[in-house]
């Protein structure tokens, strides 16, 4: 009777770690890769040809099946040959193996349609009249984890819906991967693109975006606790970005010397062009809180 009270206590224990396991997983994957209402304060929209498009967070309607998310963002992309880009930027760890997640819906005309996901090298935006967007020529230089390109006839329609495809591409315009290990710490781009020549606007809808290290753990897309400083190696300027209103801001070196102060401050983009070569330290206040960081001036 003994012996048997106690595998069945072994059995509710292996159950319960199994179920609690369950759940850490879905609560990480929705911590870092849901798309709530406010998530346009961590992402960048950019765009190529037309006009700059409105992505709408926190839609409720029409989310990948089987996302974990119950929130996706709505990425539309206009008529003629247009594209959208949605990024931010995360740090990753050197010597440590990433990959890159995520699910989409849509219907839409497939007229040279292309539906891209990156994980790329920080590499400054081409950014032609302030659009926030890289050329293909600067993204082939990057890492491509994510990619669903279809060529076909324009009459044809595209359906999309539940996990991003990986490496389908009809052509090898864009180097592949299914996972990427960085050399050393750094600043990478989580990167979405979504365009071709529509007749008529197309939308998609984008969840569960992930960057895990394969070990049950990733990078937080969505922390709201975090004031980024990137890119941390820079020659003319750094961004600030993850504050929610005007904040004070000390630069300084490594000796403690205050080098730049900017106070009730609230562009992105610090000018350090002035600044000799080093590391610094970035201190960002806000509501009496102090958030630190560190970027090295080449």
């Amino acid at each position: 009777m003994k012996k048997n009270f106690t595998l069945l206590k072994g059995l509710i224990l292996t159950v319960l770690c199994f179920v609690l396991s369950l759940s850490m997983q879905a609560q990480n994957l929705v911590e870092f890769g849901d798309m709530p209402e406010g998530a346009e304060e961590f992402w960048t929209v950019g765009h190529r040809g037309g006009d700059l498009p409105v992505v709408t967070f926190g839609v409720e309607e029409d989310v990948p099946t089987n996302a974990l998310s119950s929130t996706a963002a709505s990425i539309p992309w206009g008529t003629g040959w247009a594209e959208t880009q949605l990024w931010q930027v995360v740090s990753l760890k050197g010597g440590v193996t990433y990959t890159l997640d995520a699910m989409l819906k849509g219907t839409f005309q497939a007229n040279s349609t292309w539906v891209q996901g990156f994980l790329m090298p920080w590499l400054e935006p081409d950014n032609e009249e302030g659009a926030n967007s890289w050329k293909d020529a600067s993204i082939s230089q990057a890492v491509n984890l994510l990619q669903v390109n279809e060529w076909t006839e324009e009459e044809e329609i595209l359906e999309l819906d539940g996990e991003f495809p990986k490496n389908v591409a009809p052509h090898d315009k864009f180097l592949h991967g299914e996972d990427v290990t960085p050399e050393e710490d750094g600043d990478w781009v989580v990167l979405f693109k979504m365009g071709g020549n529509q007749a008529e606007v197309s939308t998609i809808n984008l969840t569960d975006v992930v960057v895990s290290d394969g070990a049950g753990t990733g990078v937080n897309l969505l922390d709201n606790t975090v004031v980024k400083v990137y890119p941390t190696n820079a020659s003319d300027y750094i961004n600030v970005v993850g504050f929610k209103q005007a904040v004070n801001i000390k630069i300084s070196d490594v000796s403690g010397r205050t080098v730049k102060s900017l106070n009730n401050y609230s562009a992105q983009q610090i000018n350090i062009s002035d600044l000799n070569k080093g590391l610094f330290i970035v201190e960002v206040e806000e509501n009496n809180s102090v958030s630190t960081s560190k970027f090295f001036k080449n």
